[in-house]
């Protein structure tokens, strides 16, 4: 009896799932922070994500995973005042080139990577501050580090929030 029932239950269920895959999918990448993080890299020590407070060693070692892969890339912390909690909260963040020589900045932190734009030079990279990229990508001063937090807030939709200090961690 159970048997015939899974099998009569299949025959009908299976093909409508098979229809709605393609749309899970779709609906999936949609849900997605930014389609542009897909590709870039990753932390290493995805488990430093989890814990409570830690922005700053996750940021610390991401940094260091991409400088072994010749990736520029920097931390910045800083303090935000949030009107909706009426509370100054920190945070850090890397800021980072990629892909290596192209006008492409990005900030991750323990939500993602997010591009925050094309920016200028920095060290050795040929810099530029034109939008020489897809969609509607600003130009960014990457070695402002009250710009990149502010860049930060507003790719993870708080734009609402104040940057009140930044800095480059030394």
């Amino acid at each position: 009896m159970t048997v015939q029932f899974l099998k009569t239950h299949a025959k009908r269920v299976l093909p409508i799932l098979l229809k709605r895959l393609p749309l899970l999918g779709v609906a999936s990448l949609a849900a997605c922070s930014t389609l542009e993080s897909v590709g870039t890299p990753a932390n290493p020590e995805r488990w430093l994500e989890r814990e409570v407070n830690a922005c700053l060693p996750t940021a610390i070692v991401f940094k260091e995973s991409l400088k072994r892969y010749g990736v520029w890339a920097d931390v910045v912390t800083y303090k935000a005042h949030d009107p909706i909690k009426n509370k100054n909260e920190s945070h850090a963040v890397v800021v980072f080139n990629y892909p290596p020589g192209k006008d492409s900045y990005w900030t991750y932190d323990f939500e993602g990577s997010f591009k925050i734009g094309d920016g200028s030079a920095v060290g050795s990279q040929r810099g530029s501050t034109k939008n020489g990229g897809k969609g509607s990508s600003a130009a960014v001063d990457v070695k402002d580090p009250a710009q990149i937090a502010q860049m930060a807030e507003k790719s993870r939709f708080r734009s609402y929030r104040q940057i009140l200090e930044a800095d480059f961690l030394r």
